[in-house]
């Protein structure tokens, strides 16, 4: 995903606000105080500026308007939610840390457009007891679909992208049909594959295209 292109889409993600078409400089990006984010080629990093609940809340949050916001765009994304070391000196450009790494692993590993947490990660989170917790922290049990030769632990732990305030939403192929041809099959397998595992995760999380869901996660609906 393009700097130029994403800039307007992580301001979206971040403030809701509206969706500008001119990219605004990193810098302005960066005065808000919800979360920390840097561009390397096609790679955006979000990630949390202390360790509380909140921080950790408001970068899940980010993440899940971010896909969102891309889901009926020509861009997909991809994300892994890592915790643990991580240090950052913006001023800088520094990011380094085993949780940019395994980050990075996890969001290769992933076979659809969506995003999942590491083991550490999804241990950060407190457990729920309330559907308040469940809204708040953006995240919903599902098992993750990773790549046959992937390595990486699997959590169980996904962010839940169809939080998202919407009334209905359609995931197609492309504007002139809704589901990969035979053809698209046999020349682009893998993309069909994560085609296919997206939709289903919208099919069978989303509460607001498919009421019927509530009833799976009693915890889900405030």
């Amino acid at each position: 995903m393009s700097a130029h292109y994403s800039q307007p889409l992580v301001a979206y993600s971040v403030d809701h606000g509206e969706l500008l078409e001119i990219p605004l400089p990193l810098a302005e990006l960066r005065k808000q105080d919800r979360v920390g984010f840097a561009w390397f080629s096609d790679t955006v990093i979000v990630y949390a500026k202390t360790d509380d609940d909140i921080a950790c809340r408001n970068v899940l949050e980010a993440v899940g308007w971010l896909l969102f916001a891309t889901m009926c765009t020509r861009t997909r994304i991809r994300a892994g939610i890592a915790y643990g070391k991580f240090f950052v000196d913006p001023a800088n450009e520094i990011h380094i840390g085993s949780a940019l790494v395994e980050a990075y692993e996890l969001e290769q590993a992933q076979q659809w457009s969506g995003a999942a947490l590491t083991v550490n990660a999804a241990r950060r989170i407190p457990k729920r007891n309330t559907s308040g917790e469940r809204y708040q922290w953006w995240v919903c049990d599902y098992p993750i679909p990773l790549k046959p030769d992937s390595d990486v632990e699997n959590s169980g732990y996904a962010v839940d992208w169809t939080q998202a305030i919407h009334e209905k939403m359609e995931l197609l192929w492309s504007l002139k049909q809704p589901e990969p041809s035979p053809e698209d099959y046999r020349e682009r397998k893998s993309v069909c594959e994560k085609w296919n595992n997206t939709v289903k995760f919208h099919r069978e999380v989303c509460t607001s295209c498919f009421p019927s869901n509530k009833e799976r996660d009693p915890l889900k609906v405030l």
